[in-house]
């Protein structure tokens, strides 16, 4: 605006002077001219007139009216832009007068709103009002424009439709050159898209609290199963009475139900070690299948067909029990109330029967076909498409994170495989998935189930700070015939062994512990002794603790709750490293993970 009017300024002053000096040109002219005088006064009058029109003519041109031409081009180009600007915006422009009635809308608001601007135009902006928010608030917004000028935040405003959707609003003044109150401009921006992608993180990360929940209950829980399973061996041990032996071994296989019921836990919350291996994948998806069952109601009727036959895939358990788990809790959230039905199907089928056959690069002659049906509300045409993207959800917020079927969905294509999904609005859905199949048996489950005794009497040292599980262990490991020293934290554990350090032959430890933990304790052993054997007893295994003893060739890790064959056995191999003829270095063999997780 200042420099309009010092535009206006330079250019009434330039005038002033062309004129002056036409003037005084035409003054001049005419007095050295001898026929103005024979010229009547009103002749004189118009000569005088035309010449100066004639000499000023030109400067005024050059000087005034072109750059005037000039700028006022500038301008309306610059108004232009600014104009195509606002029209084309992606947020929606709404121009009030004083009274807050609308009467201008850019293309964006129809988009945005759902009105045409015909549709809005004169009428007030209360149009768009929410009812999701309280008169106090639309009397704070309010205040806030007519003190400061403006006001800016997340709302949610009424679409055409009825629905009221998550916007952000920055409303402000505007004033004429007087400083008067002329008109409101609004900037609405639609922010459903974030607002989405905030519940869903929100909710991931409720999910990664859970995840550290479930790893720190497993670790207690195990805890008490390892002491249940201790207590039962010795119980069984010293007792003959059939009855009596018929319950014990009735607690042994609902203790041992609960160890996997808690490791199907951390593998659903990720907090178990992953790597691939082959494995029969019917057992895994079995496994899987009684994982899903604790979070379904009692009136889900689900039905299995699997084979009998044992497939082998090269896979990772615990990512492949996650897709079966994902693709049954997305097929217990869409059923309704009534017909409450789901389908698993596991079977195998050769190549040329696989509807991907001519897509999918990876196939082996032979593939495990693995199928989720549900008797749900079923997919829209439109989001099926969807379906696999990251975030995507059709579930209300708090039920789904939007990352299931994606997470399913690299999953299997990491394993070589395909999935696929077909759904019907109102009838159900069916999640199909081919993974490759591999020649060759699956790993072995079969091992000598044989409790070692000790030969000679060596002293071993069992630190943990579970009363029940230090006990239980001693009272273990000396019916085996080892004589055995007690610590209930690191700090205690290396004084004993400072002690004893000449007559310690193994020492057992717990990893997470108070004042010391197990892995720092050894550690401290090992300067003083550097070939002493160590078994480390974890409830929940966590990878960062495990890096430093993973690769000793004297350690062992086992997890809780563990049978007393594989105690004996692991003892005895790290004794008598020459007789044992097994690898001890780092975790045990599969099949004594197997065992810690089910029991005897």
């Amino acid at each position: 605006m200042k420099k309009v009017l010092a535009d206006h300024i330079q250019y009434s002053l330039l005038l002033i002077a062309i004129v002056s000096v036409s003037e005084y040109l035409v003054i001049e002219l005419l007095s050295h001219t001898q026929i103005v005088h024979t010229l009547s006064r009103e002749t004189r009058a118009v000569a005088d007139s035309l010449l100066l029109i004639l000499i000023a003519a030109g400067p005024i041109y050059f000087f005034i009216i072109k750059p005037v031409i000039v700028m006022t081009t500038m301008y309306q180009h610059r108004l232009q832009y600014l104009t195509d600007a606002v029209e084309d915006a992606g947020d929606a422009i709404i121009i009030m007068d004083t009274s807050g009635n609308i009467t201008y809308v850019n293309k964006a608001f129809e988009t945005i709103s759902g009105y045409a601007s015909e549709e809005v135009n004169g009428h007030h902006f209360r149009l768009l009002k929410s009812e999701q928010h309280s008169h106090n608030f639309y009397q704070v917004m309010i205040r806030s424009v007519v003190n400061t000028g403006s006001w800016k935040g997340d709302i949610y405003s009424k679409h055409k439709s009825g629905e009221e959707l998550p916007r952000h609003l920055h409303i402000k003044s505007m004033f004429d050159s007087q400083g008067k109150l002329a008109s409101y401009i609004a900037n609405l921006s639609d922010i459903s898209e974030s607002k989405q992608q905030e519940k869903l993180l929100r909710q991931a990360m409720k999910m990664e609290t859970v995840g550290t929940l479930v790893g720190g209950v497993s670790h207690n829980f195990n805890n008490l199963l390892a002491g249940i399973s201790g207590k039962l061996y010795l119980a069984k041990k010293h007792t003959t009475h059939p009855k009596a032996l018929v319950h014990l071994q009735d607690i042994e296989t609902l203790s041992n139900d609960a160890a996997k019921i808690v490791s199907q836990l951390l593998t659903f919350s990720h907090a178990s070690p992953q790597k691939k291996q082959n494995m029969n994948i019917v057992q895994v998806l079995k496994d899987a299948i009684k994982t899903a069952q604790l979070g379904m109601r009692e009136d889900i009727v689900l039905t299995t067909d699997f084979t009998s036959e044992a497939l082998t895939t090269y896979c990772d358990p615990v990512e492949i029990q996650q897709v079966l788990i994902n693709l049954m809790n997305n097929a217990r959230d869409a059923l309704g109330s009534a017909n409450r039905k789901i389908m698993v199907t596991v079977k195998k089928k050769e190549r040329q029967d696989c509807p991907s056959m001519a897509s999918c690069q990876t196939c082996t002659p032979e593939v495990v076909y693995i199928a989720v049906e549900d008797t749900g509300s079923g997919i829209a045409e439109t989001d099926i498409t969807h379906v696999f993207d990251p975030f995507f959800t059709t579930k209300k917020v708090g039920n789904g994170t939007g990352l299931g079927l994606s997470s399913a969905k690299g999953i299997v294509e990491m394993h070589g495989g395909v999935i696929r999904v077909n759904s019907t609005l109102g009838v159900g859905t069916k999640f199909e998935i081919c993974i490759p199949l591999i020649s060759g048996q699956a790993f072995e489950t079969e091992h000598t189930q044989q409790i070692i005794a000790a030969d000679t009497k060596k002293t071993l040292l069992v630190i943990d700070d579970s009363d029940i599980v230090r006990a239980t262990l001693s009272q273990l490991l000396q019916s085996l015939g080892y004589t055995v020293l007690l610590a209930k934290n690191g700090r205690r554990g290396v004084k004993k062994f400072y002690e004893y350090s000449d007559q310690i032959a193994l020492v057992i430890s717990d990893i997470v512990m108070p004042v010391l933990d197990g892995p720092s304790a050894v550690t401290l052993m090992r300067e003083i002794r550097p070939e002493i054997p160590a078994i480390f007893l974890t409830g929940y295994t966590n990878d960062n603790v495990l890096d430093d003893t993973y690769d000793n060739h004297l350690t062992v890790i086992m997890e809780k709750p563990f049978s007393i064959v594989t105690l004996s056995q692991t003892v005895h191999n790290l004794l008598h490293p020459d007789e044992s003829g097994e690898e001890t270095t780092g975790y045990a063999t599969e099949k004594k993970q197997l065992d810690l997780a089910i029991g005897y």
